[in-house]
């Protein structure tokens, strides 16, 4: 039996369809490569594209993106069980913080920093898409709060207290 291979869902769905491992695999360097593309967008981007909007659109826009694609990303994962709707989303919060990082390219700490964030909220989506249970849940997003406090507690704006 031959089948139509010719559109990307097609191929999808084959891959779905077919053994399970190979669409897991694919997921994951999906979203790895989208997290590596964006750093480089940032990096790489030219400062004419975002000096089209203004800074205060750039960071609504991208603030609205970042946090209706976590979200969605999040309930694409727990309770649609969907991975391309979770990748979309997740594309979607990628978009959103171009947007918010754009006009501070220079501030090299900034953007690792909220990277390194991004990537932990990345990977704690992407293991409760596979992890169906409430605990296993709840320890990863503790996870990723400390995740975020260790990335922001060497931050130079919040130092540490001495005691």
């Amino acid at each position: 039996m031959k089948r139509d291979l010719e559109t990307p869902a097609a191929v999808m769905r084959y891959v779905s369809d077919a053994g399970g491992a190979l669409y897991h695999i694919i997921l994951i360097a999906i979203a790895a490569t989208m997290m590596l593309g964006v750093w480089n967008l940032v990096h790489a981007s030219p400062r004419t594209i975002i000096m089209l909007l203004p800074a205060q659109v750039a960071f609504a826009a991208g603030g609205f993106l970042l946090i209706f694609g976590a979200f969605f990303a999040f309930a694409a994962a727990v309770l649609v069980q969907n991975g391309g709707a979770m990748l979309a989303f997740l594309l979607q919060a990628h978009v959103g913080l171009y947007l918010l990082l754009a006009h501070s390219r220079e501030d090299e700490d900034t953007i690792r920093r909220a990277f390194l964030m991004m990537a932990g909220m990345l990977l704690t989506i992407v293991a409760i898409y596979y992890v169906q249970n409430t605990y296993a849940t709840a320890l990863l997003m503790i996870c990723l709060l400390a995740t975020g406090y260790y990335v922001l507690a060497g931050s130079p704006r919040y130092p540490r207290r001495e005691r």
